[in-house]
């Protein structure tokens, strides 16, 4: 100022200046002769803070105005262009304030000329301080609100808090609350709903109504116009928030719905227009991302659950799927695919096809078809290799997806159920014919057999002790004794007689078939493992006869381990109606070509076998409705597997 005084000054000698000067200004200025420290001249804003008309003040001095807080001869001390501050200092007035706190400048601008005194309100000056720092604060917020608006923080409902409180902070607001109409709305575009309900509030929430009745406005007549419309609260509900002892409001429309802004105190400042405005702008940006994240919720949510559907269809059917896409990937599959290829259903995703359909046939061709689109009417009947480099017997077809470049299905029937009954069917057929023949031979055998037998033991009655053809009659008698168990093991086969099924705890019937053999296993130094699971139930079995198939098989296993090994014994649940039983060695194994055969009547390794124990097994374990399976490797053991049916509880 002091260089706009000199300015003016210089420009303009006849005081003009001055006088606009003193006009402008927003602080209360006084001009004062520096001699006597009479008042001279004074602005609007001196006339105004002081009370004093204008004639007033020009018989007044210095002293009269700041008493000796600012003392008159000051202003001698001062030299042209220099200044003296005062802070918070008295000025004398004739309103109702009485005494004001003011900030005083002293200025001497020319020699001749008066002294200037500019006085500053403090009340003013701390009240504009607090406006701009409210404005500040004001805008810092919105800011938040904004930055909330354009991207997640916390969960959609928590976001939609923290703006509530933001514009709570903005506004000064004692509750800001969010009124909804769910996304009702007309054919046309426009509100439907009677009413909005309350969705989120904060502050004094429990002064809210729950719901905010509307006043409907009808369209103009002939607009057209796709627009909603406007939302207007029912006076109803306004006199209700005045009911619950609200002092003021402000009430925000929105595409949704409106924003309630409410204050307890009577005079409270309002949020302006222009506030108001950013703050709609932003609270609809945050209500639109909520809107926009909660469909693609629900749409995931909705291919998740498409996605489990499709899995679950999948694996409902009873033959294996695998789905490749256009570069022969498998992109799905169902349980019995990965069941046949040896595989976890999430090991095949990602897969090439052509490293896990591995086939003794070429199956590149039919795949190459069926991913070029072309379809066929014909299905392959393969022999797999399973991860395990295990066969299985099965019927490959290719189809492909919705037309060419969009990926084929594979569809793969297990065959192996199917062998295995034709397999058995055929054991079947030669065991009805060797029956029929055991028979006959048995019967026209075993008669002479007796014979024989009972004239050798006649004859070493007769001869001495010691003679020497008794060793020969020894012999001869063994054999006579072996032949005879072979003919009743042919009988055995064929004529077996059906089983008097009733409950039978296996695990009582493993222990004593083991407890028969313990001595055996000591001597040849065979660690036995018993793994039981717990609380099974019985099995439905002809003890006898189950205890008859355990003697062979473990007596297999030990016949397998004559240099020592472990021995183990499995029993668990295979399905709600099933039990089954795994008899384990760590014997040689058994080659694969004498696995093919093991169950054939009189095939046998072993020269003193009779080649028909494992087939009786697997005739009682069929007559039990069970199953009698092996699995070996060699050098590493044998597993026999019998399964069997569950007595029910």
């Amino acid at each position: 100022m002091r260089a706009l005084w000199a300015s003016l000054m210089g420009r303009d000698r006849d005081g003009h200046s001055l006088a606009l000067l003193l006009q402008l200004s927003e602080d209360a200025v006084f001009s004062v002769d520096p001699r006597t420290g009479q008042v001279l001249d004074a602005n609007a804003s001196a006339v105004e803070l002081t009370g004093h008309t204008l004639a007033e003040l020009r018989q007044l001095s210095l002293s009269d105005l700041f008493a000796q807080t600012v003392p008159p001869s000051l202003l001698t001390q001062l030299t042209p262009g220099t200044s003296r501050a005062f802070r918070n200092v008295s000025l004398r007035t004739r309103t109702e304030r009485g005494p004001v706190r003011v900030d005083v400048r002293l200025t001497l601008v020319t020699a001749e000329g008066p002294a200037l005194i500019v006085a500053r309100d403090l009340t003013v000056s701390r009240r504009l301080e607090q406006a701009l720092a409210r404005v500040d604060e004001q805008l810092t917020t919105l800011a938040a609100l904004m930055a909330l608006a354009a991207g997640p923080a916390l969960t959609p409902e928590d976001d939609l808090k923290r703006a509530l409180h933001l514009i709570a902070t903005i506004c000064g607001a004692d509750a800001v609350a969010l009124y909804h109409d769910g996304g009702q709305r007309a054919e046309d575009g426009r509100h439907s709903a009677a009413a909005l309900s309350l969705r989120a509030a904060v502050g004094l929430a429990s002064m809210l109504p729950p719901t905010c009745e509307l006043q409907q406005e009808a369209p103009a007549a002939g607009s057209g116009s796709n627009l909603p419309s406007p939302i207007s609260p029912s006076p109803a509900w306004l006199e209700a928030l005045s009911a619950l002892g609200w002092a003021g409001w402000q009430v925000l429309p929105l595409a949704s719905g409106l924003l309630f802004i409410g204050r307890r105190s009577p005079g409270a400042d309002v949020a302006s227009t222009a506030l108001l405005a950013a703050i709609g702008t932003a609270l609809e940006a945050l209500l639109g991302r909520m809107a926009r994240e909660a469909l693609q919720a629900e749409r995931a949510a909705r291919a998740d659950d498409l996605a489990a559907l499709n899995q679950a269809l999948l694996d409902a059917v009873n033959d294996g799927v695998l789905v490749l896409d256009q570069q022969g990937v498998i992109r799905a599959c169902n349980r019995t695919a990965a069941r046949v290829l040896g595989y976890e259903p999430q090991e095949l995703i990602g897969q090439a096809s052509g490293d896990v359909l591995v086939a003794r046939q070429n199956l590149a061709e039919a795949l190459q078809a069926a991913l070029a689109g072309t379809p066929s009417g014909t299905r392959l009947e393969v022999t797999l290799l399973s991860r395990d480099a295990h066969e299985v017997p099965a019927m490959l077809g290719t189809a492909p997806l919705r037309g060419p470049g969009r990926g084929a299905l594979v569809l793969i029937q297990d065959l192996s159920d199917r062998r295995a009954l034709e397999d058995q069917h055929r054991d079947l057929d030669r065991l009805a014919f060797l029956g029929e023949m055991s028979a006959i031979f048995a019967h026209e055998i075993r008669n002479p057999l007796a014979a024989i037998s009972a004239g050798v033991q006649y004859i070493a009655g007769k001869l001495p002790a010691d003679d020497p053809l008794q060793e020969s009659i020894a012999l001869i008698l063994a054999e006579s004794r072996r032949l005879n168990q072979l003919l009743a093991d042919i009988l055995t086969v064929a004529r077996a007689s059906e089983p008097r099924l009733a409950p039978c705890p296996l695990h009582e019937v493993l222990d004593d078939v083991l407890a028969r053999r313990a001595g055996e296993l000591d001597r040849l130094g065979i660690q036995v493992v018993r793994n039981y699971a717990h609380d099974l139930p019985p099995c439905l079995g002809d003890r006898p006869k189950l205890e008859q198939v355990f003697t062979n098989l473990i007596a297999n296993a030990i016949q397998a381990m004559s240099n020592g090994g472990t021995l183990s014994i499995t029993l668990k649940r295979a399905s709600e109606t099933t039990l089954q039983v795994e008899v384990a060695d760590t014997g040689p194994g058994i080659p694969e070509a004498v696995q093919k055969r093991i169950f054939d009547p009189f095939f046998t390794t072993r020269r003193t076998g009779t080649g028909l124990g494992l087939t009786i097994a697997r005739r009682i374990v069929g007559q039990h409705n069970g199953s009698l399976s092996l699995r070996s490797w060699e050098g590493v053991g044998t597993i026999f597997t019998v399964t069997l049916p569950a007595a029910e509880r």
